[in-house]
């Protein structure tokens, strides 16, 4: 595991936090403080010139679920360093997945009508001047589809806005992030 939030439990910055307690679902944790001496282009995560990570966003109530599960993920690949680039320097995105309910979904990925924005999820970028995350994954909106919260919306995390879903998922009480160890499936 990479990351973790969980609601009202934010992070202040790109840091490394509760170590060693990656399997504690109650609190959160993170090793972005270490991204650019343990992952950053390191092989064992960067293959092909990108990084394979996977999300997991849960509901107040929601059992926690394997980093390989196919119940609930975003999953996708970017090649560029998320912890400091912004939006406009992403590169190398490719949406490998989603899923929700056990099915294939756009739920998480899509605007449910503006085909304009499709995918609006296109990866991660370095939103520091945002108001609701550090790092964001909404590319129409700094705002939103991040982690690290720095705020809450509608009494969780911000995940996506109701603007651009439909889906229960748009404040969660925690979302978990992983990447990729070894060869790519």
């Amino acid at each position: 595991m990479l990351h973790r939030d969980i609601n009202n439990d934010f992070f202040t910055g790109i840091t490394d936090k509760n170590i060693g307690y990656e399997d504690d679902f109650t609190i959160t944790y993170s090793q972005f403080g270490s991204w650019s001496t343990k992952f950053l282009e390191q092989p064992d995560y960067y293959s092909n010139n990108k990084y394979l990570f996977r999300i997991i966003p849960y509901l107040s109530g929601e059992s926690r679920l394997a980093p390989d599960n196919t119940e609930r993920y975003i999953e996708w690949e970017q090649s560029n360093d998320f912890t400091t680039e912004t939006k406009e320097q992403i590169t190398g995105f490719n949406l490998n997945g989603s899923r929700v309910g056990g099915v294939d979904s756009t739920e998480l990925t899509h605007h449910p009508t503006d085909a304009a924005r499709q995918p609006f999820f296109r990866g991660f970028y370095n939103s520091a001047g945002s108001a609701w995350n550090i790092i964001a994954g909404n590319y129409a909106d700094q705002n939103w589809g991040g982690i690290i919260a720095g705020a809450q919306y509608q009494g969780g995390l911000t995940f996506l806005d109701n603007d651009y879903t439909s889906s229960s998922y748009s404040s969660v009480h925690a979302r978990e992030m992983y990447i990729w160890k070894g060869p790519k499936p």
